[in-house]
């Protein structure tokens, strides 16, 4: 769970999980008043399409 700018170290246990393979599902909730605040979004889209 992450608001704004916190996102950074929810982003990097994600890229961890991917470099070590971990198989396990992962769900972010992630809040911002204003969707053009979501400026990472693309981003977690993309790791969405990533198959282990």
């Amino acid at each position: 769970m992450a608001t704004g700018t916190g996102i950074a170290p929810i982003k990097a246990i994600v890229e961890e999980l991917i470099a070590k393979e971990d198989k396990r599902k992962v769900y972010i909730y992630w809040g911002m008043r204003y969707k053009k605040n979501y400026i990472v979004m693309s981003y977690f889209l993309c790791l969405r399409k990533i198959k282990h």
